[in-house]
């Protein structure tokens, strides 16, 4: 099972806020991995595979950790500016390099999407 990957206390609080919030707006139970599926499904238009959903996954968790995440993306500010770059890094395993920018971009989106429904 995925957890989201925090540093201190306000952050874990603000990454529970988030997936609070996610839970709710998608119906499913308050857990990372309900959420993290339905952000995939959602985020590609498919059921993701192995790789696509780790990334997902791995996207949603640095998300979570981010200090006042809910506030920064329900205020249309997207995410501190090194995000993408250490995501880039770390989603090595998807070819070829442009569709990890995209997915990181679409998963962004479609949290931004939930966020407003709540």
């Amino acid at each position: 099972m995925c957890t989201p990957m925090n540093d201190d206390a306000d952050n874990r609080e603000a990454g529970a806020e988030l997936l609070t919030l996610l839970a709710a707006a998608y119906g499913v139970r308050n857990g990372f991995d309900p959420i993290s599926k339905q952000v995939a499904r959602r985020a590609l238009g498919h059921r993701p595979g192995y790789f696509e959903g780790f990334a997902v996954a791995l996207i949603l968790s640095s998300l979570a950790g981010e200090p006042s995440v809910v506030e920064r993306l329900r205020q249309g500010l997207g995410h501190v500016p090194d995000f993408r770059e250490v995501l880039l890094a770390r989603l090595y395993f998807l070819k070829p390099p442009a569709a990890r920018a995209a997915l990181i971009d679409q998963v962004v989106a479609e949290v931004i999407s939930a966020l407003k429904v709540t």
